[in-house]
C-alpha cells in the first residue's frame, strides 16, 4: 500500500496516548499513529471491531439454521450433533461480541 505523509500537531495527552499504544504494541510512533487513525477511521464509518464480529456471529448462525434444517431429515443423531457445534459456535462469538462492545463503550 502506498504511504502519503502527513504532518499534524496533536495535544499532549493525544501524544502520551500515542507513546503508551506504542510501548504497550512494541511498534514505533509512527506505526502507533497509524494503527490508531486506522482504528479512529473504521470506527467513524460504522466499521467497528464490535460490528465485523455482528455480522460473522450473524453468519455462523445462519449457517447453524441451515445446517439444522438440512440435518434433521438424515437423522436425530446427526441433526443433534451439527446443531450442537453450531451453537457452540454461535455462543463463542456472541460472547465474544459483548466483551468488545462493553470494552468499546468503556473508552
Amino acid at each position: 500500500m502506498a504511504k502519503s505523509q502527513v504532518n499534524a500537531r496533536v495535544p499532549d495527552d493525544l501524544e502520551d496516548v500515542i507513546n503508551q499504544y506504542s510501548e504497550e504494541r512494541g511498534v514505533d510512533r509512527a506505526e502507533a499513529a497509524r494503527q490508531l487513525m486506522r482504528r479512529g477511521s473504521e470506527g467513524w464509518r460504522g466499521k467497528s471491531e464490535a460490528s465485523k464480529l455482528a455480522e460473522q456471529a450473524t453468519s455462523v448462525g445462519a449457517v447453524a439454521s441451515v445446517t439444522a434444517a438440512i440435518m434433521i431429515p438424515i437423522g436425530p443423531a446427526w441433526a443433534i450433533s451439527a446443531a450442537v457445534g453450531s451453537l457452540a459456535a454461535t455462543l463463542i462469538f456472541g460472547l465474544t461480541w459483548a466483551a468488545i462492545r462493553t470494552v468499546e463503550r468503556g473508552r
